[in-house]
């Protein structure tokens, strides 16, 4: 049976842009690209062997995040810092209920980033989204919103854990600290950038 061919899409008609009347430059670029979403390819983006091993690592650092919320709900006295100055030290304590705050931010910024990674024709791209480059771009923001929310959710477990230790009168590590787990995540989305730019 032949595929019902959507007339409107020129990227299914096999016609560039320029040839039906009606498309601007902002439904596609002169080298084809489709910038609308609409009649981006939905392609089915395979998972590989490093896949599989960068979300086994995801699910590991939810986890984390999880396990260092029910250790620290569990271990922590009733008062734990809830603010901090721009100096970084504590000026505002609080009942440890308020750890429940990063918490939930942390778990839904990873629920969330982990849904939207599900239909990565419907993202926004550095770069314009055409037939030949389509696979390989989905491919790639799927693998960086992957590591993003790894390291979100490292992150909030990182404001937990040193939330616990300052309540119990103990200095988080110097060596892993929150400026550190924020330049990871900006080196890996110039990273992106980079490598998605380079397989335009």
């Amino acid at each position: 049976m032949a595929r019902n061919i959507n007339p409107e899409n020129p990227m299914e008609r096999g016609q560039g842009p320029g040839e039906r009347k009606g498309l601007g430059r902002a439904d596609f670029g002169t080298d084809n690209t489709n910038y609308n979403k609409k009649y981006r390819p939905r392609l089915q983006v395979p998972y590989t062997a490093n896949h599989i091993f960068l979300e086994v690592l995801s699910f590991a650092t939810l986890a984390v995040l999880i396990g260092v919320f029910i250790f620290v709900m569990v271990k922590a006295p009733d008062l734990v810092p809830v603010h901090y100055g721009a100096d970084g030290e504590v000026d505002l304590w609080g009942p440890k209920s308020n750890l429940w705050g990063p918490f939930i931010v942390g778990f839904v910024i990873y629920a969330a980033l982990f849904v939207v990674s599900r239909f990565p024709h419907a993202l926004n791209y550095f770069v314009g989204i055409t037939r030949e480059n389509a696979l390989k771009q989905y491919t790639l923001m799927r693998t960086f919103l992957t590591i993003i929310r790894g390291i979100a959710a490292l992150l909030f477990a990182y404001i937990l854990y040193s939330a616990y230790l300052l309540s119990i009168n103990q200095t988080p590590a110097r060596e892993v600290n929150i400026m550190s787990l924020i330049g990871v995540m900006v080196v890996t989305i110039f990273t992106y950038l980079l490598i998605a730019a380079r397989n335009r």
